[in-house]
């Protein structure tokens, strides 16, 4: 990116800012808002989201994601047969890497998530990228409600559903907002809540880079705007699929920072920060990734 750097600390965000002139600014004030997926620079500068480096998916720490105390009921669920045959599927595939090697679990449950993996996988060690979003953006729903399925009682469903996120930032003078597609989510079958945002790319996140962080940072932003009340008052997550791999992110922040969205007297002198902190990758061709992976995902849906 010609026109800055991602901020990786609170003093590299005040120091790009500076450097572009959006260190006294808002989201209210001159600088154009684009949708999330065209963001700007010096608009994503103006979300004031730091991004920590990824930490590697070795060292995801479950207290920092709030799941410690899951992590024993989720191993029971990743006992189930079903997802013991979707983990031999692609032990077996990763040790005898026939791509279009039919299914052999005597469940069905993870059979379509399973052959969708494959034709990702396929296409990206013949093409170098998966031939279109569509298709990891397929494989990752399916996989993820399939996940979902272990645990019906939780009460909550992934959809592949694109809905749309206003963030308004409009004054009385001028109509300011900038909106966010997703790519899913995560559902209470009941309420409709949004409990988490799901967002694809059909190659890997380093040909993405940093377009994509930015997009991320904007979509979560939108959904915290048009949906200030949960859920959680400080803490949200998205997953992420760019190509075969797979990301967890959450996104925390401040009644400093909130007080920063939502604008008034004092907003910027005073704002806070947002933290977007990003794990992996998990690759769907590795067996032992896919059910650490798996083991987040349902204690995220048992909270």
């Amino acid at each position: 990116m010609a026109n800055g750097l991602l901020p990786r600390t609170k003093g590299e965000w005040k120091q790009y800012a500076g450097r572009h002139k959006v260190k006294n600014q808002s989201l209210r004030m001159n600088t154009k808002l684009h949708s999330a997926s065209q963001i700007s620079y010096k608009h994503f500068l103006l979300l004031r989201t730091v991004l920590p480096p990824i930490v590697s998916r070795n060292q995801v720490r479950y207290q920092t994601l709030g799941i410690a105390n899951l992590i024993q009921q989720a191993n029971q669920y990743l006992s189930d047969p079903a997802f013991r045959d979707y983990i031999s599927d692609v032990t077996t595939r990763q040790s005898q890497p026939v791509w279009n090697a039919p299914w052999r679990g005597h469940d069905r449950l993870f059979r379509v998530p399973a052959i969708q993996q494959q034709q990702v996988i396929y296409d990206a060690a013949h093409y170098g990228s998966a031939r279109s979003e569509a298709s990891v953006n397929a494989a990752f729903v399916t996989f993820l409600q399939a996940i979902a399925d272990l645990v019906p009682q939780s009460g909550r469903q992934w959809t592949a559903d694109r809905i749309k996120l206003t963030a308004d930032f409009s004054t009385q003078r001028r109509k300011r907002q900038f909106v966010a597609y997703t790519d899913g989510q995560l559902e209470d079958t009941f309420s409709r809540r949004i409990l988490a945002l799901i967002e694809c790319k059909r190659m890997r996140r380093e040909h993405h880079s940093p377009a994509v962080d930015m997009q991320e940072v904007a979509q979560m932003v939108a959904w915290v705007r048009e949906h200030p009340g949960g859920p959680g008052n400080d803490k949200r997550v998205l997953v992420s699929k760019n190509g075969v791999d797979v990301y967890i992110s959450v996104f925390e922040y401040n009644r400093e920072w909130l007080r920063y969205l939502n604008g008034g007297p004092g907003s910027i002198a005073h704002a806070g920060f947002a933290y977007m902190r990003r794990y992996g990758p998990w690759k769907i061709q590795v067996a032992s990734h896919m059910e650490h992976f798996a083991r987040i995902i349902i204690a995220l849906l048992l909270l």
